[in-house]
């Protein structure tokens, strides 16, 4: 995430994830609205909210096959 809010492109990269990683993501939100650090109590937050721990390495993963499918790049491209 950049900045204090989700954009429209980090939006819409987050739909392509799958369920449980929309869920962690949406956990980490509202963690943010508690707590604007990534400290310990934060972390726990996002997990016990999302129900699993998932590391910034796997959204990673995701980030880039979403980037490498020509279907979302198209539709990322619309909304810059």
């Amino acid at each position: 995430m950049t900045g204090e809010s989700m954009s429209l492109t980090e939006f819409q990269k987050t739909l392509a994830l799958p369920p449980e990683y929309i869920r962690y993501v949406v956990a980490h939100e509202v963690a943010h609205l508690v707590r604007r650090s990534h400290d310990r109590v934060a972390m726990a937050l996002m997990k016990a909210l999302a129900g699993l721990d998932i590391r910034p390495e796997e959204l990673a993963k995701y980030e880039f096959l979403i980037g490498r499918c020509v279907a979302w790049r198209k539709i990322l491209a619309k909304s810059n």
